[in-house]
């Protein structure tokens, strides 16, 4: 997927939003997670695949 500067700034904004606000509730995002949330971010990963690579590590985690 082609981003535009402004649409990949706008991602990147919101992925440092994101762990900012899970420090903030005192949790810590992980290395694997916060790859790829730098990948959804570029345009390199779609957020269905985010989403089967985060349920693939912790699918058997209750929420």
């Amino acid at each position: 997927m082609s981003l535009t500067q402004e649409e990949a700034h706008s991602r990147h904004c919101k992925v440092a939003s994101i762990i900012a606000n899970q420090k903030l509730e005192g949790l810590e995002v992980d290395h694997q997670t916060r790859s790829d949330l730098q990948e959804l971010a570029n345009g390199s990963l779609t957020v269905d695949q985010a989403l089967k690579r985060l349920h693939a590590r912790i699918g058997h985690v209750q929420i």
